[in-house]
This record gives structure tokens, C-alpha cells and sequence, in this order.
């Protein structure tokens, strides 16, 4: 069995959120085995189509939601390292994120604070970004730190909400109920 090239099995590691992927400077297929190559998988979820309106507007009210679950405190705003004292932080959580941006890239705040985030296209892309809070305060704390326990309770609430996103034909359909009936 030939041994995986890793750069190329970095490159499949779970990203932390589709449109900020950034491939790795020193990356060269040229120099990898053909044999050694892997194809990513296309996502064919319901929640890779580009967001509707509808969902834009769910996640955003789920969001708000989250952000006053008892235990969100610690996810609301990004980790500030320097005033905890924890200067090694962004080398190990290189992608970081909060409650609080994934808010402003659903449009919530002020309209200033928005301009500098970009909007989500798909429903999978809030997703992985609401993941990405999560998986990063694991890392960084460990399974059994109380602030990971938090995440665990605040991200199974975003899971139960996240069963009621309304999918694309959802949306039209419910528009289309309504409109017929002004």
C-alpha cells in the first residue's frame, strides 16, 4: 500500500468553514502521486443550494437565540488572547470564530460592522461556521474543560433548532401561500 502524501491529506482534513479555505503555500500535486490523490466529495445536501431568504432569516433568528442560551457567554464575541493571556492561541486555532460574527454575516448589527463580513451562500457555509465555534473551543480546552461543556450545551441547542431550518422549497412554497392570499 503506497504511503499518503501529507500535504495531500491535509488538504481533506475537515475545513473549518468552505469559503475560507486557503490552500497551503507549499502545496505542489505535481510531486504527488497520482495514486496517492484523493476527490473531494461534492456536497448534494439540500444546504449546499444558495440560501433563501427564509433560511437567512432563521438562521439569524437562531442565532440570536443561541446568544442567550445560559452557557453562550464565552462564544458570543471572538477570543480575546492577549487580555486572557493565552498569546499561543491563534497557532492552534488558526480559523477562529464566534456567535457574534456568524451574526454579522447573517446581516444581524449595524450595517457598518456588516460591510467588513461576508453574507453566507449556503446554508452549509453557516453551518460549518456554527460548527467551527464548537470544534475550535475543543481543541483548544480539551474535552473536559467546563467552557468546553458550555459549547457541548449551546451547540445541542443549535442542533435541535437547526432540525426546524426551513429547506429551499420550504420557503417558496410558504412565500407562494402567502401571496396568494394578499
Amino acid at each position: 500500500m503506497a504511503a499518503i502524501n501529507p500535504v495531500v491529506a491535509n488538504l481533506f482534513a475537515p475545513l473549518p468553514a468552505f469559503h475560507s479555505f486557503q490552500p497551503p503555500a507549499d502545496l505542489s500535486l505535481a510531486t504527488a502521486p497520482t495514486s496517492d490523490l484523493m476527490l473531494p466529495v461534492v456536497s448534494t445536501s439540500v444546504w449546499s443550494r444558495p440560501i433563501t431568504s427564509g433560511q437567512q432569516k432563521y438562521a439569524l433568528s437562531t442565532i440570536r437565540g443561541l446568544k442567550k442560551v445560559k452557557d453562550a457567554s464565552p462564544f458570543l464575541y471572538p477570543v480575546d488572547y492577549i487580555a486572557l493571556g493565552i498569546p499561543h492561541y491563534p497557532t492552534i486555532i488558526p480559523h477562529p470564530m464566534d456567535l457574534g460574527t456568524i451574526e454579522k454575516k447573517l446581516g444581524g448589527g449595524p450595517k457598518m460592522e456588516q460591510a467588513n463580513y461576508p453574507p453566507y451562500n449556503t446554508v452549509d457555509e453557516f453551518i460549518a461556521d456554527v460548527r467551527l465555534v464548537f470544534r475550535n473551543c475543543l481543541s483548544f480546552n480539551g474535552p473536559d474543560h467546563v467552557i468546553t461543556q458550555m459549547g457541548k450545551n449551546v451547540e445541542e441547542a443549535f442542533n435541535k433548532a437547526l432540525k426546524n431550518m426551513p429547506g429551499p422549497e420550504e420557503v417558496s412554497a410558504f412565500w407562494t401561500l402567502l401571496l396568494q392570499e394578499i
